[in-house]
């Protein structure tokens, strides 16, 4: 039974109910995955119990599974502000699954076609076929010390896992920057062992610590940090962070663009650095991936690297979505991925809202995703991988090669795309003039430059011989 909006609200609205059932849920799937471990134990998750009843892992998970993902997406207008207990939820709902359909996969393939569970429905952000056949057979020489999957997203989460959080030596001889660095004057101007500077440290650190298990990691979307070995409060981050001994202030940050975005499969960078007065401020956070400042990817990214939002203290908004000292890095991570690199950017800017689900509107919105469409594929993809910073070669080098067909497959949609529009606009010049910042672009131009990406991802060498895969702790390590 479906359970109307404003009885969702008044159960979410209630944290006892919720927290008790975020850990009740918890709890019931670490058993069940750690049932998935032992052997012995898999048939009882695979077959029904009784006659009438349903597989829990083929059955009851994955539609499970399937809501739990559409939660920020079927509730978004409703529920306000992100909720950030229910998105590490998520997260963990996604390892725990994946970990109980591998095993059952496994038990699977000893018995007969006809005594196989049918799955209840498709996984969400699963890989094609190709994609799955490719890399398999790109990892064939490693046969021995790579367990392959039959699921791209199981694969791309051992190849990355542990470049998730690493460290990086961002400051060399004498205190100078060997890096590129937003913000180099911050870290000239702040001793981070400085006594007054204590609580801030602790805090940092702890952060730091708590990320591997809670930072986003599949094929679909992505989040890697890099910190400072000597100081982590220096960042380095992409969105699709890094190992900390002592509590640095600056760090480099990765991420993943969401699939079904005009964002997917690019790799943005930001820069973070924590101000002293961490965390009763915002840690400070600027915007690389910008061609050298020749494109603003969002209403809400700029071509200089600010960032407008509202935890961030750069945008006005309600009280709850603005930053406390009870926020995290981890919050604003989430927030830039999930209420930035949206489906639908354009609306996005302030007044634009109004033209959402008109015709007009609509026309306004796919012309603009056409445009971050390219600048995605030619910046977000085609130049970190030509020019791939050194701290996060490795985590490029993986995430493009395991999804390198996806991409050509996404760049010859968009010549599709971009040459219809292009002919409509000569067969009608006002549609050409609608939009000011079609003036900037030359199709053909841009068509040459997605071209030549697709030409290099076709010729992309395998980067295995520089990987060491990791594996599950499931005792199945070869």
């Amino acid at each position: 039974m479906e359970m109307p909006p404003s009885s969702y609200k008044e159960f979410h609205g209630n944290p006892t109910n919720l927290i008790h059932l975020i850990n009740m849920s918890v709890a019931l799937l670490e058993t069940a995955a750690s049932l998935a471990s032992i052997p012995a134990f898999v048939p009882y998750l695979v077959k029904p119990y009784t006659q009438g009843a349903k597989s829990i892992a083929k059955e009851l998970l994955i539609p499970f599974k399937e809501i739990m993902c559409s939660y920020t997406t079927t509730w978004k207008d409703q529920m306000g502000s992100p909720d950030f207990r229910m998105v590490d939820f998520i997260n963990k709902v996604e390892t725990y699954v994946e970990i109980i359909l591998q095993a059952a996969r496994e038990y699977e393939r000893t018995l007969p076609d006809e005594e196989r569970i049918r799955t209840a429905s498709v996984i969400r952000h699963r890989g094609t076929q190709s994609e799955v056949s490719l890399a398999r057979k790109a990892l064939e020489s490693v046969e021995g010390k790579v367990e392959i999957s039959a699921d791209i997203s199981l694969l791309y989460g051992k190849a990355l896992k542990h470049l998730q959080m690493q460290s990086y030596k961002f400051i060399g001889d004498y205190g100078k920057l060997v890096i590129p660095y937003t913000f180099k004057k911050d870290i000239r101007n702040t001793n981070p062992f400085s006594p007054s500077l204590r609580e801030r440290t602790k805090r940092i650190a702890k952060e730091i610590a708590s990320m591997p298990n809670a930072l986003p990691l599949n094929a679909s979307n992505s989040i890697f940090v890099c910190v400072d070995e000597g100081r982590c409060d220096i960042i380095k981050s992409v969105e699709d962070i890094l190992n900390c001994v002592q509590a640095a202030a600056d760090a480099a940050v990765l991420i993943s663009g969401p699939d079904d975005t005009p964002y997917a499969n690019g790799l943005f960078e930001f820069d973070v650095f924590f101000p002293t007065s961490y965390p009763y401020v915002p840690p400070k956070c600027a915007f690389l991936t910008t061609g050298a400042g020749n494109v603003r990817f969002n209403p809400n990214l700029y071509n200089d690297g600010k960032i407008c939002l509202s935890i961030l203290g750069t945008w006005e908004g309600r009280p709850e979505e603005k930053w406390s000292s009870y926020c995290s890095l981890m919050q604003v991570l989430v927030s830039i991925q999930g209420l930035i690199f949206v489906k639908d950017p354009y609306f996005n800017e302030p007044g634009f809202e109004k033209y959402q689900g008109t015709e007009k509107g609509d026309d306004y919105s796919r012309k603009y995703n056409l445009q971050i469409e390219h600048a995605t594929l030619n910046y977000a993809i085609r130049d970190q991988l030509k020019n791939p910073p050194e701290y996060f070669k490795k985590v490029i080098q993986r995430h493009f090669w395991l999804k390198r067909h996806a991409i050509i497959k996404q760049a010859k949609n968009w010549m599709v795309e971009m040459r219809k529009d292009a002919t409509e606009a000569e067969r009608n010049p006002k549609r050409r003039e609608s939009l000011t910042f079609e003036t900037l672009y030359n199709p053909y131009h841009q068509e040459r430059s997605i071209q030549q990406l697709i030409s290099d991802l076709s010729m992309m060498s395998c980067p295995v011989d520089q990987c060491e895969f990791v594996f599950s702790s499931t005792g199945r390590n070869k």
